[in-house]
């Protein structure tokens, strides 16, 4: 990549190794059966895989509604479903390189229902279609996804182990820093009570935001504003070694999608220069501000979202008459489905240091 671009090339900051850990803060506070056996192993990539989605029932919990209608979706080994067609964030995921699981089929010669059991955990998914053709065809191709999985070659129980293993589509520690781009976004949720008030308050699921530098030396950097030490670059590798990443209960990824041209970069550059250094803060005049005063860069503090808005803003990917201090953490969650222009956010990947 040319030089002039400064994630590139730029000189990197330093933590000394004998720092002790520092205390970061959030923002604004700172019977079962054998498994299917099956020869698609023709199948070479998760490219190559049928992709299926539909309307199934689920078996249920609730006495009153014991079978409930849900929008599942069969991709890349992954099988999600969704309480509505247009949401963004799946109730449920499993994939299979991650757990195995046996597919089990109520009568196989006039299916009824099917269940999907992960091996070592009580968790069973029972399905049903609107007829006995369209089930079969669901658990063919269920056959085709497992069968080439890793959780197919290997028995692996530790993720099914996990409470409520099947909330969230995640990805390892390695997964993550392959797919970390410049301008990707992490987001945190904490522990701390004031953080928990935060969310309450914002009515949102995180309470932290940083933005992703990525380094032609390999290291991942976190451009982020915390009440500690104002508007910072933080890098991966001492974020996992200073064990901060034990004060959060969730840390998720999720990836900007964009032409990352060497203008894009360039800005991006040239934004960190101008921010890096200035306070934290953040006052009620912020909060109610109804229009911005400043450029991208050039306010004299920030709170953590106030920053990735700020940075999403020197980009063009933000509207000019909502002021960055109008955005929480939360504004840029699935939930919230963000509208940026240009480009989007990838669905949020819990980073799960265990696998």
């Amino acid at each position: 990549m040319a030089s002039k671009t400064g994630f590139e090339n730029q000189s990197l900051p330093t933590f000394r190794i004998d720092d002790p850990p520092r205390r970061r803060y959030s923002c604004p506070n700172a019977p079962q059966r054998s498994r299917v056996n099956s020869s698609f192993s023709s199948f070479s990539t998760s490219s190559d895989l049928p992709t299926k989605d539909g309307w199934l029932k689920k078996r249920s919990k609730n006495i009153f509604h014991r079978w409930q209608w849900r929008y599942f979706v069969l991709q890349n080994k992954k099988l999600s479903y969704f309480r509505k067609k247009t949401d963004i964030q799946p109730a449920y995921v499993i994939n299979f390189d991650l757990v195995t699981v046996d597919v089990q089929v109520i009568n196989p010669n006039d299916p009824s229902s099917l269940m999907i059991v992960p091996l070592g955990s009580k968790r069973i998914l029972e399905l049903k279609a609107k007829t006995s053709q369209e089930l079969a065809d669901w658990a063919l191709a269920l056959h085709f996804h497992i069968s080439v999985s890793d959780g197919r070659t290997k028995d692996l129980v530790t993720l099914n182990q996990k409470k409520e293993f099947w909330k969230f589509d995640r990805i390892s520690d390695y997964q993550f820093r392959q797919s970390a781009s410049t301008g990707d976004i992490l987001l945190f949720r904490s522990k701390n009570i004031a953080a928990k008030i935060q969310r309450s308050l914002t009515r949102s699921k995180f309470d932290h935001v940083a933005m992703l530098l990525c380094y032609s030396s390999g290291k991942i950097g976190l451009l982020e504003a915390t009440g500690l030490d104002g508007v910072s670059i933080v890098f991966w590798d001492d974020f996992l070694m200073y064990n901060w990443n034990l004060l959060y209960t969730r840390i998720v990824y999720r990836k900007l999608n964009i032409e990352r041209s060497q203008k894009v970069l360039d800005i991006l550059s040239d934004f960190v220069d101008k921010v890096k250094g200035k306070e934290y803060k953040i006052t009620a005049q912020k909060l109610f501000r109804k229009r911005e005063n400043l450029k991208p860069g050039y306010e004299k503090n920030f709170f953590c979202s106030e920053l990735i808005a700020s940075a999403y803003k020197s980009l063009g990917l933000l509207p000019d008459n909502v002021p960055s201090s109008h955005y929480w953490p939360g504004h840029f969650a699935n939930e919230n489905k963000i509208e940026l222009v240009g480009a989007s956010l990838s669905p949020e990947l819990l980073i799960d240091m265990e696998l």
